[in-house]
């Protein structure tokens, strides 16, 4: 069964940057995942790889039913990665503004679209990165300002989407997501 793009973001932002215990007793990664080293693979449809930081760890997922993978860097940044079957009506240059849009329904506050552009991914593969400035407001917290960004392919129908949550923007990180690769 198809969801629309709005709700599986709507799930999927409803914080994985804060622990959910809504799904406790879910599995840290779906059980196509597999972190190897600093490599993630998932062998699902599409099948894909993303290179992170070494030393990171998969966590708690907030949405199971998108998010195939949540990871923390050494220096706790959240990655995430997910899938999610689509309509024709979303096409690649919409998917990372379709993001946003969500994001500032859901999660956080003071959001601005600071980049939206097309990205070539590893196998000369046509991919969207979106870039986030926003803050997370936390009970008893004062608010963390974020700079995410999303890197999106859609391939089949099915949008993959990895999105990087670091304090500020950063090279770094701005690979991890658009280190995509899908399998041929």
């Amino acid at each position: 069964m198809k969801m629309r793009a709005h709700c599986y973001l709507a799930l999927i932002l409803t914080t994985s940057i804060a622990a959910s215990a809504a799904h406790a007793n879910e599995p840290m990664a779906d059980s196509r995942v597999k972190l190897t080293h600093n490599i993630v693979a998932y062998n699902g449809t599409p099948s894909f790889t993303i290179e992170v930081p070494a030393g990171s760890v998969l966590v708690k997922r907030s949405d199971p039913k998108v998010m195939v993978a949540a990871l923390q860097t050494p220096d706790n940044v959240i990655i995430e990665a997910s899938v999610a079957k689509v309509g024709p009506e979303l096409v690649l240059a919409n998917a990372g503004l379709r993001y946003f849009e969500v994001m500032r329904r859901v999660v956080g506050r003071d959001h601005r679209l600071v980049l939206h552009q097309p990205v070539r991914l590893p196998g000369n593969i046509d991919g969207y990165r979106t870039d986030i400035a926003w803050s997370l407001v936390l009970p008893n917290k004062p608010p963390l300002p974020l700079h995410s960004t999303i890197v999106s392919t859609i391939q089949n129908g099915v949008w993959v989407f990895v999105a990087v949550h670091p304090k500020k923007a950063s090279h770094r990180y701005i690979r991890v997501a658009q280190s995509i690769r899908l399998s041929p």
